[in-house]
């Protein structure tokens, strides 16, 4: 059965907006801004820094456990010269299915306005870099979700970014049966945009014409399986160099060989002008998991062992 958190009518939608500012004094970091309405809660528990740079750590929260469709989340995030910011998430993003209130009218797809959407934007000073490194986003069947990311990276600012999602709750027989999944990520370093990454997972509602031949509509798991997890991973900056030289000398050891059937998981990363794009599918969202957590460990000599143990939990 499906539950959804309601703390509104059912005629109306939430419009959060927040707002984080963190800088810097001495060896500790602190939010000088750290403001937020419903449906939006962030939680900023106190962490010792014993990386390079002064580490704060913001948890991104949603009362009831997820978000319900209509909502829509904007967040504006400043990161101060030499800072570092952490976001993470307890537990998936849960994105409840369009309400039959809303829907009779039409799908998700053909009324944007009625996906529940999160919209952030980030500005990093040189010598900084966000870490946003939340769990994936989990779409209820016929679910509508769009997030929008834009980060604007002084010269010598870094940034880890983790977009991922799964195919949905596997135990209540959901594989891949949300309405429609969009994520645009922009990044801009000096004011100049470099890279603009862009998915789409849509739901197919109409028959698909194949040369003279009509075939049957494509459903979402049809193309997307047998992987249940997919994840890009952004990295941008002097401080992470380390990290994807490290990923691109172990990707020039695999051997390209010729299967007769996909394996469980698979892995690629390519450098994009000032940065590098690291994309993944597994068969289970663990494998993904476990695998981010040791690729992406040399982050704690930035942010500090006990700060990055809190990662991928």
């Amino acid at each position: 059965m499906d539950t959804h958190p309601y703390n509104h009518s059912t005629n109306e939608t939430a419009q959060a907006k927040g707002k984080v500012d963190v800088h810097s004094f001495g060896n500790e970091a602190n939010f000088s801004v750290l403001s937020y309405t419903y449906p939006l809660k962030m939680l900023s528990p106190k962490f010792q820094s014993t990386g390079i740079l002064p580490t704060a750590v913001a948890y991104i929260l949603s009362y009831g456990g997820g978000l319900v469709c209509g909502d829509k989340v904007e967040l504006e995030v400043n990161v101060d010269v030499n800072t570092a910011l952490l976001f993470l998430t307890q537990g998936s993003t849960k994105v409840f299915k369009v309400r039959p209130d809303l829907s009779k009218h039409g799908n998700a797809a053909s009324r944007p306005s009625i996906a529940t959407s999160q919209i952030m934007n980030v500005t990093v000073q040189n010598g900084g870099i966000i870490l946003l490194l939340v769990d994936p986003v989990i779409c209820f069947r016929n679910a509508s979700y769009m997030q929008q990311q834009t980060f604007n990276l002084a010269p010598t600012a870094s940034l880890v970014v983790l977009d991922w999602i799964t195919a949905g709750r596997l135990p209540q027989g959901e594989d891949w049966d949300f309405t429609r999944y969009q994520s645009i990520n922009e990044f801009c370093v000096n004011g100049r945009r470099y890279a603009r990454d862009a998915i789409l997972l849509e739901a197919c509602s109409e028959t698909v014409t194949a040369g003279s031949s009509l075939r049957p509509p494509c459903a979402l798991k049809d193309r997307l399986n047998p992987y249940k997890c997919y994840a890009t991973v952004f990295l941008f900056g002097p401080l992470v160099v380390n990290i994807t030289e490290s990923l691109m000398t172990k990707q020039a050891k695999v051997s390209q060989l010729q299967l007769k059937t996909p394996p469980p998981f698979l892995w690629s990363i390519s450098a994009v002008e000032h940065g590098w794009v690291l994309r993944i599918a597994g068969s289970e969202a663990e494998i993904v998991r476990e695998w981010l957590r040791d690729a992406l460990s040399g982050l704690s000599d930035i942010i500090g062992e006990q700060i990055y143990s809190k990662t991928f939990i």
